[in-house]
């Protein structure tokens, strides 16, 4: 009687287990790609306005006015939008306005977390 009793235990277990698993999985709690909390986004919107500004005084625009805008879509994806404000390199050629942005593109930006575009304001 013991072992047929720990066998119905075993098996209503086993098929609670089940359906729990089930159940999660259907309703669209399964694990999830780690995303990075908003307050880990906070610092790395924070480290990289700093690296910019950092790369803006290398090419002698230091003074520059730097505006980050950022969308962030239903699906957590995340985009950016840099805007750069100088008096000196608003008036540049495209040459000159392409390296900088080349050079600002090489950094490491926000990885898969977010896609990013510069722009340098007229």
């Amino acid at each position: 009687m013991k072992k047929r009793l720990i066998k119905v235990c075993a098996a209503v277990i086993g098929f609670a287990l089940i359906i729990g698993f089930t159940t999660r999985t259907v309703s669209g709690k399964e694990q999830k790609p780690e995303h990075p909390t908003v307050n880990a986004y906070e610092t790395m919107e924070a480290e990289y306005l700093t690296e910019i500004k950092a790369v803006l005084a290398q090419n002698h625009y230091s003074n520059s006015g730097v505006n980050m805008t950022k969308i962030i879509d239903a699906d957590e994806n995340r985009y950016y939008t840099i805007e750069i404000y100088h008096a000196r390199l608003s008036q540049a050629d495209i040459a000159q306005k392409q390296q900088l942005i080349s050079q600002l593109e090489a950094l490491s930006g926000f990885g898969e977390y977010g896609t990013v575009e510069y722009q340098i304001a007229m």
